[in-house]
């Protein structure tokens, strides 16, 4: 009898103790900001893509949801960046900029920044039919927590509109 109740006691310290260290574990900060760009999304009818560059030694290419994220590894972690692209095509061009202007004003109300979006539409048409992959416009909310700030981006590379978010500790 003595010995059973040991063996439940035992049982259920081993059972709190799990509990406990789990509960302080707390969650990957990484997996959380990989998280809220994920669910902030790209600019509407934007296809989730991979970040261009070669991984590094300190980042590693993951998915989130179904979407593509890269992960670059430091103490806060250094940063997670998300990227959405849509074709330059003809009409499709004016289309894909006014949902950029659109994804941007959203951007800048989540990150409040000091991105004037007024002309946005008409730099984003001129910047697509140029060559160079010029950058359309970028932006960097408040820092947040942590996290660093969230920064955001728009470019031309190579025939396709470019929209990036970035959790960047050293922003």
């Amino acid at each position: 009898m003595r010995r059973t109740s040991v063996l439940l006691a035992a049982v259920a310290v081993a059972t709190l103790t799990g509990t406990v260290l789990t509960s302080c574990a707390g969650s990957d900060p990484a997996q959380d900001q990989a998280q809220a760009l994920v669910s902030f999304g790209g600019p509407s009818g934007w296809a989730a893509d991979t970040v261009a560059a070669q991984p590094t030694d300190d980042t590693t290419d993951t998915t989130v949801d179904g979407v593509p994220v890269t992960m670059t590894a430091g103490d806060q972690p250094a940063g997670v960046q998300v990227r959405w692209v849509a074709p330059l095509t003809g009409s499709a061009t004016d289309a894909a900029c006014a949902d950029l202007v659109a994804w941007f004003e959203h951007a800048t109300r989540e990150w409040p920044s000091t991105i004037d979006t007024s002309s946005m539409a008409t730099t984003c048409a001129d910047d697509a039919a140029r060559t160079g992959d010029p950058v359309i416009a970028a932006g960097a909310g408040p820092a947040h927590g942590a996290y660093g700030r969230v920064t955001y981006e728009a470019s031309v590379e190579s025939g396709e509109l470019v929209a990036t978010l970035e959790f960047n500790a050293r922003a």
